[in-house]
């Protein structure tokens, strides 16, 4: 546990990153500039606060000394508390041994934020505890330890709630923009978007008013139609390459969708 006041020289070069040996939590108290982690920049304003997996790839780029808490600590402290931890949206699954960050899609989601009171609290008293330490110190720390966890994911869970409801939107277009050519690989969407199966599509149409498989046909005809105008692939080239399995079943979606069939569209189109 320790309050610092790092300046600019004390980081490393921009092109640089830090790996570590333990887990740190940090909050940045006054000062700012670019966290980096993994390969993505986050700007970073005093009350930001961090959860950095030992394998984070880091960095601070910035021209202003940075003052923050730091909290450094080996898993083994709160190891045997974790499993009795509600794990709301996932943020303790960083802590299992199978977690790898870069291939996290909401590490930064859940675990880099704007801080709150709570959280200040819960940091200044563990300074306190620290900085006036007698035989009960490191158990008090190791409970403080664990309470400002649960009030960091607590804050992480309702800002991933408001930001994923927008953004899980977002990602799924983007995946289905991506590979709307193959077959719908149902259980792979859900893992890259972090919702169950069972949710993904009430979830998904609650918030578009389609259905996921009206925005991949709409995408499927779309990309029809521009190959029909573009090139001179057969029919049959262009139901296959935009992710139809049936011939027959291309033209009737085609003209349902479009009111000609195929040929005509690329007659009527040149």
């Amino acid at each position: 546990m320790r309050h610092v006041v790092q300046r600019p020289e004390y980081f490393l070069p921009a092109d640089a990153v830090n790996r570590r040996q333990f887990w740190k939590v940090f909050y940045v108290v006054a000062g700012g500039g670019e966290f980096r982690v993994n390969g993505r920049g986050f700007p970073v304003d005093p009350g930001f606060v961090c959860l950095s997996h030992p394998d984070d790839l880091t960095n601070m780029v910035t021209d202003l000394p940075v003052e923050m808490y730091q909290v450094l600590f080996q898993k083994k402290a709160i190891e045997d508390d974790l499993a009795r931890l509600y794990n709301d949206n996932d943020f303790f699954s960083v802590f299992r041994p199978e977690f790898r960050p870069e291939r996290s899609l909401n590490h930064d989601l859940l675990h880099l934020i704007d801080s709150n009171r709570k959280i200040r609290q819960v940091i200044l008293r563990m300074l306190h505890e620290y900085n006036h330490a007698d035989g009960n110190t490191g158990e008090m720390l190791r409970f403080m330890l664990l309470e400002l966890l649960v009030e960091f994911s607590r804050r992480s869970a309702s800002r991933f709630r408001r930001r994923r409801r927008s953004e899980a939107v977002a990602d799924i277009d983007g995946y289905l923009g991506k590979h709307y050519a193959e077959p719908l690989r149902v259980e792979e969407l859900a893992r890259k978007i972090a919702l169950s199966q069972g949710y993904l599509f009430g979830f998904y149409r609650r918030a578009t008013g389609r259905t996921i498989g009206e925005t991949l046909l709409s995408l499927r005809i779309e990309a029809a139609k521009k190959l029909l105008l573009d090139t001179e692939m057969e029919v049959r080239q262009v139901c296959f390459r935009c992710g139809f399995s049936d011939l027959s079943n291309f033209y009737k979606v085609f003209r349902r969708e479009t009111g000609v069939a195929p040929g005509g569209y690329r007659k009527e189109g040149r």
